[in-house]
């Protein structure tokens, strides 16, 4: 069971999940997704990125030296399989806010989103 939000699921920020625990997952299978394709030309180097609930998270090339076929990155599906594996969506309580809390508008809009996903 996927996330319900398009973009970064503000519930993986609240206790007692954490960022952390979920960043942590995430870097280690992005790695995974993309070493294979990467090496022995490119190695990998972690670094962080934001990204908004409501923007879809996106899909795009990886921008490598000119003649190198850039790989496409999945995030949303790499986000996906993390949810996924560490079930992410069975341990979160969709029924309270998130911690750090929501804006108002951002507030409204999950609310929405969780109620039509039947999570509240």
């Amino acid at each position: 069971m996927p996330s319900p939000f398009p973009g970064m699921d503000p519930y993986l920020e609240s206790p007692p999940l954490g960022w952390q625990g979920f960043h942590n997952a995430f870097v280690i299978q992005l790695g995974r997704v993309l070493a294979p394709q990467l090496r022995p030309k490119y190695y990998l180097l972690p670094d962080a990125r934001v990204f908004g609930i409501r923007d879809p998270i996106p899909r795009f090339p990886l921008p490598l030296a000119p003649g190198d076929d850039e790989p496409e990155v999945d995030l949303r599906a790499i986000v996906d399989d993390v949810y996924d594996t560490f079930a992410y969506g069975d341990q979160i309580n969709y029924r309270r806010d998130p911690v750090p809390r929501l804006a108002r508008d951002d507030a409204e809009w999950a609310d929405r989103l969780l109620r039509e996903a039947g999570r509240r």
